[in-house]
């Protein structure tokens, strides 16, 4: 696969050394699944197998989609109902603007062994999501303020069923006529191993419009095309719901500017996490990635479907960066992609690669 600028160095029991070309950090956790909290307190769980390098981060909640969110600020008719519904907004936001986050890290298919994790969500965790989401607090729970309580004490319980589906989890190794043609960048076999692992199949949790269409570039494969097509306006979420300072609930509509710079973060965000996958999942060096746009236009009715990304990523360039605390839009600006965008006027017509 090519010289890797990332590596991990195990330092301890629960202390990773991260080493890229940009700097050096620490990474702490228990075997299997590594949690941080940021400044505003979300949680977010990098999940893989210790021994293996196989691990990809899932932020805590991100399935809350456009309409679910919506639904929840709609219907929200008391103070935990509020809160639920300001936290079911948030996680969906973080959801389209952290897509990058979902993709696997880079296999490496020079191994003798290629190994990988699959990442279907384990059974302790489907019943532990399950009871969270059935949640609902009774009037003396409310009465009595012990609703958030329960509440988090339910998300804890998600974090240990991860946890111990995780430690169960099993390591599959590829079959080795299997590997050998992956290693001759065969793209039958390359189909094959996308297939095995799931490959692009993550994103459908941020949002429900995505689709994709990826071939193998034969005649040079070093190469990958994939043809992305979403609709903004079908998974953009157009409004702001809160709790102001002076604690009162409040949901308000958006103004165009700020729905398209959503867009605008959205998209980047998007290009990254399916050119990273893209890359991680095969053991090609290029990906040649364009976006199309099927948003419905409010003059005539129709759809755009408008070439709005086209562009290059190498896997030199995405192997050294810390996808935890990257801005999506910094590297795809910095990246050879061209869009035409403006705050006040959104994305325009570009033609596509490949």
């Amino acid at each position: 696969m090519g010289l890797n600028f990332r590596k991990r160095i195990r330092l301890g029991k629960y202390v990773n050394l991260n080493l890229g070309k940009t700097g050096a950090g620490f990474s702490f956790g228990i075997p299997g699944a590594r949690f941080s909290v940021n400044s505003k307190g979300r949680k977010q769980a990098s999940i893989g197998l210790p021994g293996t390098g196989l691990y990809y981060t899932k932020a805590f909640g991100t399935k809350s989609k456009k309409n679910t969110a919506n639904s929840k600020a709609q219907n929200a008719t008391n103070s935990f109902e509020q809160a639920e519904a300001v936290n079911s907004y948030q996680n969906a936001l973080y959801a389209l603007s952290h897509i990058h986050n979902e993709a696997y890290d880079f296999f490496d298919f020079e191994s003798d062994r290629i190994q990988y994790v699959t990442r279907e969500i384990g059974p302790l965790q489907k019943e532990a999501l399950a009871e969270l989401e059935a949640f609902k607090p009774s009037f003396f729970d409310r009465l009595l303020k012990k609703d958030a309580t329960k509440y988090t004490a339910l998300e804890e319980k998600v974090y240990e069923a991860m946890e111990q589906d995780e430690e169960n989890r099993t390591v599959h190794t590829v079959e080795p006529a299997l590997a050998a043609e992956l290693k001759k960048l065969q793209p039958k076999a390359m189909d094959q191993f996308i297939k095995m692992v799931g490959g692009f199949d993550v994103f459908d949790d941020d949002a429900v419009s995505i689709s994709y269409h990826y071939s193998m570039n034969v005649d040079e494969a070093d190469a990958i095309v994939v043809n992305v097509t979403t609709n903004m306006a079908e998974d953009i979420i157009d409004n702001v719901v809160e709790i102001t300072d002076k604690g009162r609930y409040s949901n308000k509509k958006l103004s165009k500017t700020a729905f398209n710079q959503r867009c605008y973060a959205y998209i980047c965000s998007l290009a990254l996490g399916v050119a990273t996958e893209a890359l991680a999942v095969t053991p090609l060096y290029r990906c040649l990635i364009n976006i199309t746009d099927q948003s419905v236009s409010t003059a005539t009715g129709l759809a755009s479907n408008e070439v709005i990304l086209a562009g290059e990523f190498d896997e030199h360039q995405l192997m050294q960066y810390d996808y935890e605390t990257l801005n999506p839009i910094e590297v795809v600006e910095k990246s050879s992609v061209e869009m035409k965008y403006t705050d006040r006027n959104g994305f325009k017509e570009v033609a596509p690669i490949g």
